[in-house]
């Protein structure tokens, strides 16, 4: 059981007082309708698929018209909400769920496809599988999923808690997306800094061919997966803090900034060493007018970028203060 909540604008995370209309508050007073769902059984310990485990019991969530078609309709009048009856006790049971026409999911969904595909990393496929798309409507939402959580259904008949779905109304919202890449100078001037930058590139791999480092002069490694995540994590957020406000004054929301890749540049001389962190920008806006993305994003990373390195130098240095604190009290 539980709530297709009408994600009003489009963000996956359900916010209080967005106005619609004469509504107030909709995201938490409406809901969607026609949302078909059947049981998928997981694995309580690890809370992962069991395979080929869709269950017969399936349902639609409450909101259609005469003809069937889906509709947003008050939570007082039923609006999203859905229910399983006859399911076997003492399971598990994720929901998977299929958005009606015209409609996508947002929020709380896994997209097992593009793991499955390649497309995207398993360790993505809940937090940020409405970041990308498999639809027409764009970046920011999917048309089908699994739940991000299961439930327990008891040996009485209880459940440990309830599934709700975000859902958006295509054309609501537009999803933005656009790929950009920041480059870092890597500073190695230091006994500590060249320890770092050894560790860097035994981890990593060498990507780089003969022919390309007599061209660039520059040795590039893929870093490792911690690596990789740890400095691109930092970087999307350090990127996202400085992001928000100026795509706020061209009227689009800020939902995410992803780390893709971090590529690592060593100058074969050793005179300069450089990072390039590869990311995605996830945003959404009510058109119109219609923005160029892309342009906005780019330029508003160039005209931030020495904030931003100074950003980044401020955490390396507030990490390393607070490493040495800790050697110090033993």
């Amino acid at each position: 059981r539980g709530m297709m909540w009408y994600d009003a604008n489009a963000n996956g995370v359900r916010d209080s007082n967005v106005v619609r209309g004469e509504f107030n508050d909709v995201e938490y007073k409406f809901g969607v309708g026609g949302v078909q769902m059947m049981l998928r059984e997981c694995d309580w310990s690890t809370k992962t698929p069991v395979a080929g485990s869709v269950v017969g019991a399936s349902t639609t969530s409450v909101g259609t018209g005469n003809r069937g078609e889906p509709m947003i309709v008050n939570h007082d009048l039923g609006g999203g909400i859905y229910q399983f009856t006859n399911v076997q006790l003492e399971k598990a049971y994720y929901v998977e769920a299929t958005a009606p026409s015209g409609f996508n999911l947002t929020s709380g969904i896994c997209n097992d496809e593009l793991v499955n595909q390649g497309l995207l990393d398993a360790s993505w496929a809940c937090d940020n599988a409405a970041a990308l798309t498999t639809g027409s409507s764009g970046v920011g939402s999917v048309n089908t999923g699994r739940s991000r959580d299961c439930i327990y259904v008891d040996r009485t008949g209880n459940v440990t808690g309830v599934i709700n779905l975000g859902v958006m109304q295509i054309g609501d919202s537009t999803p933005l997306t656009t790929n950009v890449a920041l480059l870092l100078n890597f500073d190695n001037g230091s006994n500590g800094g060249r320890r770092h930058l050894q560790g860097l590139m035994s981890r990593g791999t060498k990507v780089s061919t003969p022919q390309e480092e007599a061209d660039s002069g520059y040795h590039r490694y893929l870093l490792s997966e911690f690596d990789r995540t740890t400095i691109g994590t930092v970087t999307a957020e350090v990127v996202a803090g400085n992001l928000d406000e100026r795509l706020e004054a061209n009227g689009v929301e800020l939902d995410s900034v992803i780390p893709n890749d971090v590529m690592l540049g060593v100058k074969a001389d050793g005179s300069d060493n450089e990072l390039a962190v590869a990311m995605q920008v996830h945003g959404h806006y009510q058109p119109p007018p219609d923005l160029d993305f892309d342009y906005i994003v780019q330029d508003s990373i160039n005209r931030d970028t020495d904030q931003i390195r100074r950003s980044l130098r401020d955490y390396n240095d507030n990490c390393r203060d607070q490493t040495s604190k800790v050697n110090n009290q033993g």
